[in-house]
């Protein structure tokens, strides 16, 4: 499924081994998140209540969390999906540029950002891992109105547990006060062109 902005989309699918996937990992994110959430929150300069294992230094929890496995079934495959879907441009190469959790509790949110930082990142993903409530991500892209400082909004309560959601790393998103808890693993990738990046 997608939903087509008027110059982004949003696209997700199912994962296929969700089950497994959480029963895999879902444990040792919060190992790890009990371990390293002070540390986490600390090193936070995000306008947000949300505990993110995106300022693990130099990324070796993450890199003990999430392995191949993961990284195929829940980033690999539904990256080549949407771009097929999509008929967007095919890509020589894809490499995964971060790789990081989201633990959010009762009434934590994430501000209005994008992904685009640095290094130059493609798209950008969201795993909805663990979901007791409804979704609480919304996707927007900026309006020419006065009226409103988004032209175009994707409510994305709709999406479930089990779904990877894949947009362009320049559009802009954001968490609104969760419902309930939900663990999330979010992703950038960079895509090579031919022989130019």
């Amino acid at each position: 499924m997608h939903y087509i902005f008027p110059q982004n989309f949003v696209y997700w699918q199912k994962v296929k081994n969700h089950r497994k996937i959480k029963e895999n990992y879902l444990n040792l994110i919060f190992e790890d998140f009990q371990s390293n959430k002070e540390e986490y929150q600390r090193k936070s300069d995000w306008n947000c209540n949300v505990v993110s294992s995106y300022f693990d230094d130099e990324n070796q929890n993450n890199k003990r969390i999430f392995d191949n496995y993961f990284i195929e079934n829940v980033i690999q495959k539904p990256i080549e999906n949407c771009i097929q879907e999509l008929r967007l441009m095919r890509p020589s190469t894809i490499s995964i540029f971060k790789l990081w959790y989201n633990v959010y509790q009762k009434n934590d949110y994430q501000e209005v950002h994008h992904h685009l930082g640095s290094q130059s990142v493609s798209y950008s993903g969201i795993y909805i891992l663990d979901l007791a409530g409804k979704n609480n991500t919304y996707f927007c892209q900026p309006g020419t109105t006065l009226e409103s400082q988004f032209g175009s909004t994707f409510k994305g309560s709709s999406l479930e547990e089990g779904d990877v959601i894949i947009f362009p790393s320049a559009l802009l998103h954001y968490a609104v006060p969760a419902e309930d808890n939900k663990v999330s693993v979010s992703f950038n990738v960079r895509c090579l062109y031919g022989n130019n990046s």
